[in-house]
């Protein structure tokens, strides 16, 4: 990560696109991209255990949630949920987590 031209963090390129997989940044059986992510929480590509309950939007991606298209329907805020649904948008994986507390 680059913040203001001065490194704070090893960088670490998880947004290149790969085609081939449903996340790049997530994909269980390959490398270097499950190394990047060190998600264990995940099974065949899918989320099998929650992250924790006080986790929040500071926490490392392998804590949020990571949801494929089928599971959309889990995703609690309507908006992201609608855009995730619209057909024309192919998105077949993203990460959510709650920002605040209602």
């Amino acid at each position: 990560m680059v913040v203001d031209g001065i490194e704070r963090n090893p960088r670490i390129e998880i947004y290149e696109l790969k085609t081939g997989t449903n996340s790049d940044t997530h994909d269980q059986g390959r490398r270097p991209a499950h190394d990047k992510l060190e998600c264990k929480r995940c099974a065949n590509g899918k989320e099998i255990e929650n992250p924790p309950d006080d986790a929040n939007t500071k926490f490392h991606f392998s804590l949020w949630h990571h949801i494929t298209k089928k599971d959309i329907s889990k995703i609690p805020d309507d908006v992201f949920r609608n855009v995730l649904s619209i057909p024309e948008k192919p998105i077949i994986f993203t990460f959510y987590q709650k920002s605040h507390k209602k």
